[in-house]
């Protein structure tokens, strides 16, 4: 089941020790097709990376996040803001896709929260990260087998 195709804002992996991808979910559940035309066309508009300020609070995202979302996958993470979201948004809103409706980066999943172990980031309460942008198959219910394409 997972989350079909996708765009994701993908981060260097020293920033956060996940076994998946570490990202930040801009669309998922998505048609491959109309994926990559979703990728084609904010490339155009957006540099090739994007910055996005990450808060240190955890935050726990409950199964069914997205309005598509059947999964029973938890997960938590942090809350994300960049000034680029409002355009992300602006284009998503053409396509057939859930945009996430609050930029947010997971660092852990699961099927039962209770096991999750949350942690408040060390330091500042934020930190800024470079993102690349990227089409993913996000199409498996494990998030170890998710991968980018573009």
């Amino acid at each position: 089941m997972g989350y079909g195709y996708g765009i994701w804002l993908v981060y260097d992996g020293d920033q956060f020790v996940t076994p998946h991808i570490g990202h930040v979910t801009v669309a998922c559940f998505m048609q491959e097709e109309n994926a990559r035309r979703l990728y084609a066309d904010i490339r155009r508009v957006c540099p090739s990376q994007i910055s996005v300020q990450v808060t240190g609070a955890p935050e726990s995202f409950p199964a069914a996040y997205y309005a598509r979302d059947t999964n029973k996958m938890h997960s938590w993470g942090y809350n994300c803001t960049s000034d680029k979201w409002p355009l992300l948004r602006d284009i998503c809103v053409h396509y057939d896709a859930d945009f996430s409706p609050q930029a947010h980066t997971s660092i852990e999943y699961g099927m039962d929260p209770a096991l999750f172990s949350p942690v408040a980031m060390e330091g500042a309460d934020a930190r800024t990260m470079e993102c690349d942008i990227c089409l993913v198959d996000i199409r498996s219910d494990f998030p170890v087998d998710w991968r980018i394409l573009l």
